[in-house]
């Protein structure tokens, strides 16, 4: 018998279950040697866009790359009146610029409900321009959840 078995037989004499693991297993070193992802090229996002000239923010969330959808929020303002966004009608109607290089994650999440969710209640935390009407489809048992935020 060897160190392994003695060790677990006296403590199951005392009641004690004995479990092994292995220190070293491989995905603990291949998680050490991953390259960290820079915040335009993340996907599944709830991100912030802080306005330059006042303290309002745009949240919003993407499943796609950030930095494609910062550059669609920068673009809106060359369409018609009818289908400018919340952070382009700010930028029209206060002469303001958003912070379109600095783009806060927020939060990660793959699964887009659970994204939608969480977007939602940060969105109620802070001075969001948003029209916050996402929260319309949401089922009544979250109404007193968000109202208390």
């Amino acid at each position: 018998m060897g160190l392994s078995e003695n060790v677990k037989r006296i403590l199951n004499r005392c009641n004690v279950d004995c479990v092994y693991t292995v220190p070293k297993r491989l995905n603990n070193v291949i998680k050490l040697g991953k390259d960290v992802v820079a915040n335009n090229q993340q996907m599944g996002v709830v991100y912030e866009l802080s306005c330059v000239e006042c303290e309002s923010v745009y949240i919003g969330q993407t499943k796609r790359h950030l930095e494609t959808r910062v550059k669609e929020h920068k673009s809106n303002i060359c369409k018609k009146d009818s289908c400018l966004s919340v952070v382009s009608k700010h930028r029209l109607e206060n002469d303001h610029n958003f912070d379109w290089n600095n783009c806060k994650v927020l939060h990660r999440e793959n699964h887009r409900r659970k994204r939608e969710i969480a977007e939602m209640f940060i969105m109620r935390q802070c001075n969001a321009i948003n029209l916050q009407k996402d929260t319309d489809d949401l089922p009544p048992v979250y109404d007193t959840i968000l109202g208390n935020m």
